[in-house]
């Protein structure tokens, strides 16, 4: 795993680029960081969509991610606010990111 330090920064990074909140969990649930408090019951939204095995989950004002690495999920990318996200599927270094289109309102 990488250090909460970098992985606080990407999150900036990210938050820079799309504007997006994000907090990132681990793959059994676990909060490891973020760019805003982790909201109420987050946890079991997180835990509810590991269970899931799907790559991308909808609710209320957020959406998770599978990030796995060699195949296995390794953690779970929870970003805030979305109006209209697009992403393409795509492999860099053993890394998968899956994602769909979705609107918010």
């Amino acid at each position: 795993m990488i250090t909460n330090q970098k992985l606080k920064k990407s999150l900036e990074e990210i938050k820079n680029i799309t504007s997006f909140d994000a907090i990132l969990y681990s793959a059994k649930g676990k909060h490891l960081t973020g760019t805003v408090e982790e909201p109420e019951h987050s946890d079991i939204f997180v835990k509810e969509f590991i269970v899931s095995e799907e790559d991308v989950r909808e609710k209320n004002d957020a959406v998770a991610f599978a990030v796995e690495i060699d195949s296995e999920l390794e953690y779970v990318l929870v970003m805030f606010k979305m109006k209209r996200l697009f992403l393409s599927c795509g492999t860099k270094d053993a890394v998968t990111v899956s994602a769909r289109q979705w609107s918010w309102l």
